[in-house]
């Protein structure tokens, strides 16, 4: 606080769980947070567990970022194994439900293990 700088940084959406870390952030100058919402809360690889299993919440911790004063850059990836062009509909109703300041669409893009290849 006592420097006086403005800033930004990605983190994980569950910092929103933590309502004094958010007040904290807020107060010592944050402005924004990025957010990877890889999937929906209707995609199955939320069964996958880890932060995948943060899509059920995704809505409510967006609010209480903003809530705070501090708005949100929400990254999007489209291209998961439950994604599909029927779903694209839902997705981006999703997208809107969050009503980012930013928004990053991306396609899933696998990438070949060329580690076996080493040595």
């Amino acid at each position: 606080k006592p420097i006086n700088i403005r800033w930004s940084t990605q983190c994980t959406i569950d910092i929103a769980k933590n309502k004094e870390m958010l007040q904290l952030a807020k107060e010592s100058g944050c402005r924004c947070l990025l957010f990877g919402f890889e999937i929906s809360e209707e995609s199955f690889e939320k069964t996958q567990g880890g932060k995948l299993a943060l899509a059920d919440r995704y809505n409510e911790y967006a609010k209480k970022v903003k809530k705070m004063g501090i708005n949100i850059k929400a990254h999007y990836i489209f291209g998961f194994e439950s994604d599909n062009f029927k779903y694209l509909y839902k997705f981006w109703k999703f997208c809107f439900a969050i009503n980012p300041y930013i928004t990053v669409l991306s396609i899933l893009t696998p990438f070949p293990d060329i580690t076996s290849h080493i040595m």
